[in-house]
C-alpha cells in the first residue's frame, strides 16, 4: 500500500501538507508519487553507488558497473530498470553492451546531492 492510499484512508481526504506541496511545488503539474518514486530510487543501497558512478565517469556499461560495484550484471538490471522507469539514468547500445548514463533529468537531481555530501565532507 503506497503512502498516498494510506494517507487518503486515515483521514478521507489528502492532508493539507499534500495538497500545498501539489499545488505549490509541484505547481498541479508533475505528479506527486512519481516524483517520490525518483527519491526513493535514489535512497536506495545499490542505485546511489551507481548513479554516482555513472555521474563521475559520465556512463558506463553494465559490465563495468557489475565490476565497480562488486555485483554480478544480472543482479544489476532490476536496478537500472527503475533508474531508467523513474527517467534518472538513459540505457543506449554501445559495441554490443548496454551503456548507461544519467539522463539530463538525473543530471540535475543528483548533481547538487553530491555537490551537497562533498561540500558537507570538506567542512569536517
Amino acid at each position: 500500500m503506497s503512502e498516498r492510499t494510506k494517507e487518503t484512508q486515515a483521514d478521507g481526504q489528502r492532508s493539507q501538507a499534500r495538497e500545498r506541496v501539489e499545488t505549490e511545488l509541484l505547481g498541479d503539474v508533475l505528479d506527486f508519487d512519481r516524483e517520490l518514486g525518483r527519491l526513493a530510487a535514489v535512497a536506495s543501497e545499490v542505485r546511489f553507488p551507481i548513479l554516482y558512478l555513472l555521474a563521475e565517469e559520465d556512463g558506463l556499461s553494465s559490465g563495468e558497473l557489475a565490476e565497480l560495484t562488486g555485483r554480478k550484471q544480472r543482479d544489476l538490471y532490476h536496478h537500472l530498470d527503475t533508474l531508467e522507469e523513474t527517467a534518472l539514468v538513459r540505457k543506449r547500445t554501445r559495441d554490443g553492451s548496454r551503456f548507461y548514463e544519467l539522463s539530463a533529468l538525473g543530471d540535475r537531481l543528483v548533481e547538487p546531492l553530491f555537490e551537497t555530501l562533498r561540500e558537507r565532507a570538506d567542512e569536517r
